[in-house]
């Protein structure tokens, strides 16, 4: 992905975060995202990893999304369709934007920040507040890409940006596409520990981190101090 891919209207950016959280569009197509560039999903009958298999789709797998639902636990499933299988797939082994080429460079690199800085401040109530970077503490992180670049909002619309999954991992994709030190970009509520995580990911994919750990100390309670593993969340 490039450039003039992520250039998005501004009535459209507009519409798709400052509408209820809920009603957010649906993504025509999604990326297969492993953590590992020959891994693959399992596809599934239902919304559930209790249900039969249905086919496999390897690690970059484009897909067409035909519906999307949460189950009990709280994980959202996307109905998908391939040349091999339908069925369903859980969100946090896609990613939602195509597989981007790493072009790094030191003035890229400040360009792409300005433009998310931009494209963030052209969003209704949204007021860009800071910039902060720092080396990640994840675990396993992409050879020579330990920075994480975190964009801190604050205003009533932040919501609708940390919900689109869309829009952030094509921001945060922008960045690490041209950053060559960043493998991490987060989106922040300004003071608040209301994050969205998004990294580098095997095939130039970019991916959500989910499904934080919560790793416990000695005493048998949670390690906030604990490493996540790449592609896992932050606990807070």
């Amino acid at each position: 992905m490039n450039i003039s891919q992520l250039a998005v209207s501004t009535a459209l950016v507009t519409a798709m975060v400052t509408a209820p959280y809920a009603a957010i569009a649906l993504p025509s197509s999604v990326w297969v995202s492993t953590n590992d560039s020959e891994g693959y999903v399992n596809i599934r009958a239902r919304a559930t990893t209790r249900s039969a298999i249905q086919g496999k789709a390897a690690n970059g797998m484009k897909l067409t999304v035909a519906s999307k639902t949460k189950d009990s636990e709280g994980y959202h499933w996307y109905q998908i369709r391939s040349e091999q299988a339908q069925g369903w797939v859980r969100s946090d082994f896609l990613s939602f934007t195509a597989p981007f080429q790493l072009n790094p460079g030191a003035s890229a690199c400040q360009s792409a920040v300005t433009t998310v800085q931009n494209r963030l401040e052209s969003v209704n109530n949204v007021t860009f507040k800071k910039l902060i970077t720092r080396d990640t503490w994840h675990k396993n992180a992409p050879a020579g890409r330990t920075q994480v670049y975190t964009f801190s909002m604050q205003g009533d619309g932040v919501g609708g940006v940390m919900n689109s999954q869309v829009m952030s991992s094509q921001l945060a994709g922008e960045v690490i596409a041209k950053c060559p030190s960043v493998g991490l970009v987060v989106f922040n509520s300004w003071r608040s520990d209301w994050i969205a995580e998004y990294g580098l990911m095997p095939g130039g994919l970019i991916r959500q981190f989910t499904n934080c750990p919560m790793l416990l100390d000695g005493s048998g309670r949670i390690d906030r101090f604990a490493e996540p593993k790449w592609g896992e969340a932050t606990c807070f």
